[in-house]
């Protein structure tokens, strides 16, 4: 079984992707799994079915959010309970259609959601094609 984790600060969320990025691993993600999030258990988590991993953010120093990064992943590395390999995504990560850890490990972007199997290379920084992308996704989990 291998291990989904998450990183999430309740302070840093505005809406709710978190929730749709966990509800489209349980319907598309092909292979047995566990979930787990580093950081804060939002309140909806089913804490039978979700592995929280406690984190508290480092406060006044230089540096802070690259420290954070380290913290959190030493906390995944060293939980008993995370699989040896792992998938680490972001609550803006969606899976769109049926997919194995294989082919979530390539970094990819939907190009159109109502056409499936089209990509576009993932963009790095948040244009508005990104939010544009971000919206239909949640109109197509939201279905």
């Amino acid at each position: 079984m291998i291990s989904i984790v998450y990183p999430y600060m309740q302070s840093g969320a505005k809406w709710q992707e978190l929730r749709y990025s966990i509800r489209s691993v349980y319907v598309h993600f092909k292979e047995p799994f566990k979930v787990a999030i580093v950081g804060d258990s939002p309140e909806w988590v089913n804490k039978r079915e979700v592995l929280h991993i406690p984190h508290q953010r480092r406060q006044g120093i230089s540096g802070g959010k690259a420290y954070d990064a380290v913290d959190k992943m030493q906390n995944i590395l060293s939980n008993p309970d995370v699989s040896e390999e792992f998938i680490y995504l972001s609550d803006d990560n969606y899976l769109l259609h049926p997919m194995t850890r294989h082919q979530v490990n390539v970094l990819r972007a939907v190009d159109n959601p109502h056409k499936s199997g089209t990509y576009a290379p993932a963009k790095s920084t948040a244009s508005r094609i990104w939010r544009n992308h971000l919206y239909n996704t949640c109109l197509t989990l939201a279905a």
